[in-house]
């Protein structure tokens, strides 16, 4: 792979956004937050992950590397990218406890999860929401996971958005990138 220097543009707007969202800047480790280099590499797929929509679509991106993920989303504003602090475990729903809340009286305050098994990849899981939670066109069970890839669409009652998944890996570190849907 070809190393190319990163221009001190691209390093000023990863620190630009870094300083925008200090819940994920406290929550990197310290080597990302003092390395302009994979600080960038950190977040080009968070800039680039609208080219990956069609124009007007809502999108979450799940980032990931060896070490932790964390969530991207255009949800709140199409013109603004927010994130989530890195973790394990993401709540969406109607309440303002959720990591993303959407104020929609048809999502559920307490509607459904999206969290990552390491052996696994992420997981999209209902928690019993009144109008459903739907996974390309299906709808759900309640409290069981089922397995998202890179490019599915997902329904939070009326409320769709895309589920991108980007690596700042060399390779795909996550087994259920490349693997069909199912349920555990």
């Amino acid at each position: 792979m070809l190393n190319f220097p990163i221009s001190d543009s691209a390093i000023q707007r990863a620190l630009r956004f870094v300083d925008r969202n200090p819940h994920l800047a406290d929550s990197l480790p310290v080597e990302f937050i003092h390395n302009p280099q994979q600080l960038v590499k950190l977040l080009s797929p968070v800039f680039s992950a609208t080219q990956r929509c069609r124009l007007g679509e809502y999108y979450i991106q799940a980032n990931t590397n060896d070490q932790f993920h964390f969530l991207s989303t255009n949800l709140a504003k199409r013109s603004r990218i927010n994130t989530t602090a890195t973790g394990q475990c993401w709540l969406l729903g109607r309440t303002a406890a959720s990591t993303f809340s959407f104020p929609l009286a048809s999502v559920s305050r307490l509607h459904a999860v999206l969290g990552v098994c390491r052996d696994r990849g992420f997981y999209l899981l209902d928690l019993g929401s009144r109008n459903g939670t739907y996974l390309n066109q299906r709808r759900i069970p309640p409290l069981r996971k089922y397995f998202l890839r890179d490019g599915d669409t997902i329904h939070l009652s009326h409320l769709q958005f895309k589920f991108l998944i980007a690596s700042c890996n060399s390779e795909l570190s996550l087994y259920e990138m490349t693997q069909p849907l199912s349920a555990a």
